[in-house]
């Protein structure tokens, strides 16, 4: 017997249903039996955190975003050193994520500290972030669950998104239009701060199609329209306990692909490509407890083909403070069930996976050296058991000269698409050969060892070395399945300088940023060579500091990149941005690829050309 979650759409097992609710009523009780000494939270910055080390984790502030024209999640890992993504045409496209050369598909998006992937082929839902309630970027470079709570292989991006309890009412309406018709209209309202705290928001992006198929001047793809609707409750008690009802609902549409591009002067043309879906939680907070269940939908929607995914999940983490150590729990499940039909064949795929670690440090004895530890397990039902671990040391004081080491081992596991895609032609992507799925996939191994040394906050060097096994890949010899068994090392190194200061009433800043891999893994394509990142900033106040006038300058520039075939050659692109705060109101004014470069990340798509953005943000009842 089947409950029907979407008539026609998607259905799960009552069974399933009966888990969430009752592991909801199990997190309700265990909140309430729970010691009130445990301290420290989850959700939200991680920079502060304490078992964290100098220059494991970067922070974009609310006041280096609020001073860009924000349009996605790229326009923000522009801006991170040490990160790397290919997009196979304009906004909305396929993305894909690299950090410091780790597997793409091991990448984790997280909002608020909780996943926010396609259960499918693993990428970040990124076309769906709530732009307007983001108040801060965190990268954490070692993916550690020390920090995060939980485990994964490949680094984490961290957005912080405001969650209301502001100290009166709030409300926020942000637009914007530029070259091709990239327009955003975005608005969030919360309720003063109290004991029920009500927040909304809605955020849509929308863009023309442009000339992007490199093979193909004339042809158009990308015209494209993200929708967002999200609303959260949160109740509040005297003594530090929270409750958070959270819900999201999103759908974008993409019309015009490689596969059937639009024509010019006929907007109906090409394909249309339809993403949608339903993102929910409750949160149970007390102290250093949290405990959630929640479940996402995602669906996919074009010519080759229909997914549609639903994810069940609940977890636990667990953070205390004693004598001077630290310590860290966490365990997660999900049950992800689909319903899929790909060229006329139809397959409904489920499986669990059982995540949890325990993390422990804290100071060795004094001199300014602390330890960190921690020991990772999990079961995927059809990849099988796996364990990883991570110990490290660092020495020196936190706004001082530092040095650090770090032993890992983490485990990278198949996505959904890897294990069970059919072999029909063509596949969901509409390429042929599609790439079957192969269930007898094994987790992936990546031991690294990685050392820095810097000036807490300034200056810092990080040197790492990793070795990859058990890679899943497909090779041109056999393009037909995915395979396990893979071997490549890697090697790189990471230098940044960062300041600011004060000079005759005007605020400067800048960053410089270089990345460079002496060896790169060959199953991780269009990973860079190297990496340059350079930004600038000029900020004057006036009127007791309210009112603001910022000129910002951000520059990158990519090595070659190799692809099965082909290697895409070097490319610098060059953002210039103008600000000015006026009482409650923000203006912006944005020159993106300033001298017009034409660039590819993925062969066979040209990335955006030159273009303006002008927005206009008012802040109501601030």
């Amino acid at each position: 017997m089947r409950t029907v979650i979407n008539p026609g759409l998607f259905s799960i097992r009552s069974r399933e249903v009966v888990f969430l609710f009752a592991a909801l009523l199990i997190a309700g009780v265990f909140l309430v039996a729970t010691d009130a000494e445990s301290r420290g939270s989850f959700h939200g910055s991680v920079v502060a955190d304490s078992l964290a080390f100098p220059g494991e984790v970067f922070v974009i502030s609310s006041d280096e975003l609020a001073d860009r024209r924000i349009n996605s999640l790229e326009d923000i890992l522009d801006l991170i050193p040490g990160v790397s993504y290919s997009r196979s045409g304009p906004t909305g496209s396929a993305l894909y994520i690299s950090v410091e050369g780790r597997p793409m598909t091991g990448v984790q998006l997280l909002l608020n500290g909780h996943p926010f992937s396609d259960p499918w082929d693993g990428r970040p839902l990124a076309r769906f972030i709530p732009m307007s309630r983001l108040r801060q970027v965190e990268i954490i470079y070692s993916s550690s669950p020390a920090i995060t709570g939980r485990s994964g292989s490949g680094s984490v991006i961290n957005l912080i998104i405001e969650e209301g309890g502001r100290k009166g009412p709030l409300a926020v309406g942000d637009f914007s239009n530029g070259r091709g018709n990239r327009r955003s209209r975005r608005f969030w309202f919360s309720t003063p701060e109290s004991f029920i705290n009500l927040t909304v928001a809605y955020d849509e992006y929308l863009q023309d199609a442009s000339e992007a198929i490199v093979s193909e001047p004339g042809y158009l793809i990308g015209q494209y329209n993200s929708r967002s609707f999200m609303s959260e409750l949160r109740i509040i008690t005297d003594n530090d306990e929270s409750l958070l009802l959270h819900i999201q609902r999103y759908e974008d549409t993409y019309r015009g692909t490689s596969n059937v591009p639009a024509l010019p002067g006929e907007s109906d043309s090409g394909e249309d490509i339809r993403y949608s879906g339903v993102d929910s939680r409750i949160e149970l907070r007390k102290n250093g407890l949290e405990l959630s269940v929640g479940q996402r939908l995602v669906e996919m929607k074009r010519n080759t083909g229909i997914t549609s995914g639903l994810v069940l999940s609940a977890g636990g983490r667990w953070h205390i403070s004693s004598g001077g150590l630290d310590l860290r729990m966490f365990l997660t499940g999900e049950r992800v069930a689909f319903e899929n039909r790909v060229s006329g064949s139809y397959f409904g795929p489920e499986y669990s996976d059982l995540r949890g670690g325990i993390s422990a440090g804290g100071d060795a004895g004094g001199a300014g050296i602390r330890w960190r530890g921690g020991i990772y397990s999990g079961h995927h039902d059809r990849v099988g058991y796996w364990t990883g671990g991570e110990a490290g040391l660092t020495r020196g004081s936190p706004d001082g000269f530092y040095q650090k080491v770090m032993l890992s081992r983490r485990l990278t596991l198949p996505v959904a698409e890897q294990l069970f895609h059919p072999a029909v032609d063509p596949g969901l992507s509409g390429t042929e050969p599609a790439i079957a799925g192969n269930p007898d996939l094994t987790a992936g191994v990546m031991d690294e060892i990685s050392a820095g040394v810097g000036f807490y906050g300034k200056l810092s060097l990080d040197l790492f070395a990793r070795r990859e096994r058990e890679r899943s890949f497909y090779s041109e010899e056999d393009p037909l399945v995915w395979n396990s068994g893979g071997e490549s090392e890697v090697a790189g190194g990471r230098l940044k300088y960062s300041d600011n200061g004060s000079r005759f009433g005007i605020d400067y800043g800048y960053l410089l940023s270089a990345e460079y891999f002496s060896n790169r893994s060959k199953f991780t394509y269009g990973v860079p060579e190297y990496r340059l990142l350079g930004g600038i900033f000029l900020k004057r106040l006036s009127f007791k500091d309210t009112e603001t006038i910022t000129l910002r300058m951000d520059s990158v520039a990519n090595g070659e990149r190799d692809w099965p075939g082909a290697t895409l050659g070097r490319y610098t692109v060059h953002n210039l941005s103008f600000s000015c705060t006026v009482m409650s109101a923000v203006i912006h004014l944005q020159y993106n690829n300033i001298f017009d470069t034409r660039y590819e990340t993925i062969p066979g798509y040209f990335m955006d050309r030159r273009h303006y953005r002008f927005g206009f943000i008012w802040y109501i009842f601030d």
